[in-house]
């Protein structure tokens, strides 16, 4: 009797499993076949910007995104964590060149320039942002910073409160202040 239980909540847990595998797989198939051309586009230039940072900076790729009006690309994202920490002006740095790259590749796609809302696409046009955290992937805690990121043309580098770790302590500046600090 037991054993008869037991293979009946086998069969059914393997059912269960088969059918959550294939609602997962017709979901995916669904959300690929109704991305825009748009959207193709945009995540292969996205990759591309990757694929040439990763190989400079050891990031990896958490994230893409952004926002669109209708078939318009209004604001394009990226995300990226990194294994170790670095000074404000190493930050500065690495934010002002990956959101170069990643302009130079939207601005000179030949087929993206159809999609975007604004063109060229300029910094107010991107977001990229940059996780940190230590070799053993704790998260830094002020004063070491944990967030840089770039958003509407502003540069935020943020540390983590160590009293509450919800909390961010935020440092800002504009693109261009940080475009003048980084020629000094």
């Amino acid at each position: 009797m037991i054993r008869l239980f037991s293979s009946i909540v086998t069969i059914l847990y393997f059912l269960a499993v088969v059918s959550v595998t294939i609602l997962c797989f017709s979901l995916m198939n669904f959300m690929i076949e109704t991305s825009s051309e748009a959207d193709i586009v945009l995540e292969q230039v996205t990759m591309k910007t990757f694929e040439k940072l990763k190989m400079k900076y050891q990031l990896s790729l958490i994230g893409i995104g952004g926002s669109r009006d209708g078939n318009e690309i209004i604001i394009s994202s990226i995300s990226f964590q990194l294994a170790h920490t670095m000074s404000q002006d190493e930050c500065r740095k690495m934010i002002l060149e990956c959101a170069q790259k990643y302009l130079d590749e939207i601005n000179s796609d030949k087929s993206l320039p159809l999609f975007l809302s604004v063109k060229p696409f300029g910094y107010k046009n991107i977001e990229v942002v940059i996780f940190m955290s230590h070799p053993d992937r704790t998260e830094p805690l002020h004063p070491e910073i944990s967030v840089v990121s770039m958003t509407d043309g502003i540069i935020k580098y943020r540390t983590v409160n160590p009293e509450n770790t919800y909390q961010y302590k935020s440092v800002m500046e504009t693109y261009e202040e940080a475009l003048r600090k980084s020629l000094i």
